[in-house]
């Protein structure tokens, strides 16, 4: 792969660029502030053939850490010990893809536009991969999001006789564009921990609305495929998803991170939704207001960020549990999903799951 085509998977990727120029410095590579002048900087530099090689691979490296470690929506569905032979099976399995790629195709890729009518709403299984000792398995889904855009424009300023005769009497027109992009969602099972982790990419999402909607979907996903391939016991067996509700108050009183942001409600009955109003380079715990807020409530946290710094703050990791205030009425108190964004690497990662866990 050369260093063009490897920009270019990451240019179709659509990770932040903040995202992006930190795994370019761990990687001891180029940086810039954008990716038009970034690709300038790889495309004029001179240094030998080898060391462009070499800066290949770490740019491929950087797109298959973003595609297993990037930006997930996770939740947890827990399992009794009874439950062991059927996640075992699962692990077993020789899975049929739904989506077959050509054959020497790189995986994981990225579809172009061209390509990208293959690819459906519903996620597709491509590939399992097992670890060494084969004891656990993680399933790869190839799936079709769109992104819509929203555009007005005056009437008064259109000048051909066409759009203003067919726009005759309206003030503006509104116009819309989808553009199709490819989501790749992964789903973790791990028997000897009881555990099944849906693990939704929502690189291009920004509303938890939308983050939780790719859930329900992979995990009715996942049904299906175990049903139709494993065993079909998968199309009653209940998924009890773990609670991370409790995960809040251990977020916030522990040492490691900086709270970013906290929603709790307040002794009048009303809730509060702090942030930190100095970005994450500050700690919420030690605002003033934030003190004060806390001390009249009647600490009801329902909702929380907190920031992990990595290598000596090149790497800012945030790990959300993003519930409501309605969320501490239920008996008991239950949020299923928690959203992990910025990582660029593995180990990162599973920090941020070991939390969770």
């Amino acid at each position: 792969m050369t260093i063009q085509i490897a920009l270019e998977q990451l240019r179709s990727r659509s990770l932040k660029f903040s995202t992006l120029k930190t795994a370019l410095m761990h990687e001891g590579l180029p940086k810039s502030n954008n990716m038009v002048n970034l690709e300038s900087k790889f495309a004029t530099q001179d240094v030998p053939v080898a060391q462009r090689i070499s800066q290949a691979k770490a740019l491929e490296r950087i797109y298959k850490n973003n595609v297993d470690w990037g930006d997930k929506a996770v939740q947890f569905a827990e399992f009794d010990r009874a439950d062991k032979p059927l996640l075992d099976a699962l692990v077993a399995h020789t899975y049929r893809p739904q989506l077959v790629e050509a054959q020497g195709s790189k995986f994981p890729r990225q579809f172009t536009d061209a390509e990208m009518s293959r690819l459906t709403i519903n996620p597709q299984l491509v590939r399992c991969v097992t670890n060494a000792t084969r004891t656990t398995a993680t399933l790869y889904f190839y799936g079709r999001e769109y992104e819509t855009y929203k555009e007005e424009f005056p009437v008064a300023g259109m000048t051909d006789a066409v759009s203003q005769q067919r726009f005759l009497g309206y003030d503006h027109v509104v116009a819309y564009r989808r553009t199709a992009y490819q989501r790749i969602d992964t789903i973790f099972i791990d028997p000897a921990n009881l555990r099944i982790e849906f693990r939704a990419d929502v690189t291009r999402l920004t509303r938890i609305a939308d983050a939780t909607k790719v859930l329900i979907n992979l995990k009715v996903v996942f049904r299906e495929l175990v049903s139709a391939q494993v065993d079909t016991i998968w199309d009653r067996k209940m998924l009890h998803l773990a609670n991370f509700f409790p995960k809040i108050e251990e977020l916030y009183n522990g040492a490691d991170g900086r709270l970013c942001a906290l929603g709790h409600n307040t002794a009048a009955g009303a809730t509060n939704s702090g942030k930190m109003r100095r970005g994450l380079s500050g700690d919420l715990k030690a605002d003033p207001s934030h003190q004060a807020s806390l001390a009249a409530s009647l600490t009801e946290k329902f909702s929380i960020t907190k920031a992990f710094s990595y290598y000596n703050g090149i790497s800012t990791v945030t790990l959300s549990i993003p519930g409501k205030a309605a969320d501490t009425n239920s008996v008991p108190p239950t949020i299923n999903t928690a959203i992990v964004e910025d990582c660029i690497n593995e180990s990162q990662f599973i920090d941020m799951m070991q939390i969770l866990r």
